[in-house]
């Protein structure tokens, strides 16, 4: 019931989305006209099924199979349009969805430009060439899913779309070739962009309340880092440090802060609010967080395989989850910090062990 009042309001709201097609002209999608059909799913397998389902084109590079000034969905329903073993060139096109999920399955060269997706989703697996540009998204399709999911794929692009409200913004995951750029994500708690960055390059994103996580760095990811140009996560630049020693790093300059394969880092001062997770170690060696204050993220301090971890006179407050967590990371030093009014305060997880806490107030945690 609660799902289907947040559908209703966003629907009968005035609010006109603006998204941006390849050429820069505005297509605008009004959220009062939307009125979308009971058509519900269509399964896309053949070139009898695109002539069928109303697409124009004939799958070719010049004259693509085309959906356009489509609404698909209703109150109380998902449905879907799934997309399967396909390298005709198609395209999706201003059309408006509601409670849907966009599935492209082992394919090649699909678009979906100028779309409004509200609680709706797009999942590509095992796919290339594929690319997803101009469009608007609010709430996920599931209250714990991602707007965009992008498993097994290679050389997609994902290009200024504003995704807003959710718990996972893009989920990317042994991908290659990458490229997510100019894009507007708010308000995702868990994060915007997730876990597998291998091969991937963010340039010219906006992080408003949100930010990006990275859960693991395994060699695919050490070999092939992602590259990060011109990002901003709450104003300030993303600190992505990697394979760096001996270096003290102002957390005054940075919206949130990655270290990866780091060994005696410093990370000083500083307040991160908002950003997913405001610090990460990720397989780090004898790295310290002095003095740092963080809130209201997923997240406050998490540490993942890192050892010989200090952290010194910081406060987190107000995390959905742990303020401090650390998974594999023994030989820790926790001192004189205040973690109040999260989840958990303090979380040390599987095989953390070996480490101290000392001096510290944890408390008004749930």
């Amino acid at each position: 019931m609660v799902t289907y009042l947040v559908v209703a309001t966003i629907i009968t709201s005035s609010l006109s989305y603006l998204v941006m097609n390849m050429s820069g002209s505005a297509v605008c999608a009004s959220r009062e006209d939307f009125s979308p059909s009971e058509q519900a799913t269509m399964v896309i397998e053949t070139t009898d099924d695109f002539i069928n389902n109303g697409w124009s084109g004939n799958g070719s590079v010049s004259n693509p199979f085309i959906l356009e000034n489509q609404e698909f969905g209703s109150i109380g329903t998902y449905g879907y349009i799934r997309i399967l073993e396909t390298s005709y060139y198609f395209e999706i096109r201003n059309c408006q969805l509601l409670l849907m999920e966009v599935n492209f399955v082992s394919l090649s060269n699909g678009k979906i430009e100028g779309c409004t997706f509200v609680n709706s989703s797009i999942s590509i697996d095992n796919s290339s060439n594929c690319i997803i540009i101009g469009n608007e998204f609010s709430h996920n399709v599931y209250d714990e899913g991602e707007t965009i999911w992008l498993h097994d794929s290679s050389d997609c692009a994902i290009l200024q779309n504003h995704l807003s409200y959710g718990s996972s913004g893009i989920s990317i995951l042994r991908c290659n070739d990458t490229i997510i750029s100019g894009n507007t994500f708010t308000e995702f708690t868990y994060g915007a962009i997730s876990p597998d960055l291998a091969n991937t390059t963010l340039s010219d994103n906006v992080f408003e309340n949100t930010g990006i996580r990275i859960e693991f760095w395994d060699s695919r990811i050490a070999s092939n880092p992602p590259v990060l140009e011109n990002n901003s996560v709450n104003g300030k630049d993303i600190g992505l440090f990697h394979n760096i020693t001996e270096t003290q790093i102002d957390a005054d300059l940075y919206g949130q802060i990655i270290l990866a394969n780091c060994t005696e880092i410093t990370i000083v001062d500083g307040t991160l609010v908002a950003c997913s997770i405001g610090v990460q170690f990720l397989e780090c060696t004898n790295c310290t967080i002095d003095g740092t204050t963080v809130s209201d993220c997923w997240q406050g301090i998490y540490v993942e395989r890192s050892t010989w971890t200090r952290i010194i006179d910081c406060q987190v407050s107000n995390c959905l989850e742990e303020g401090i967590f650390l998974s594999q990371s023994p030989f820790y030093e926790v001192k004189n910090c205040t973690l109040q009014d999260n989840l958990v305060g303090f979380l040390p997880h599987i095989y953390s062990n070996n480490g101290t806490v000392a001096n510290c107030t944890i408390k008004g945690n749930k």
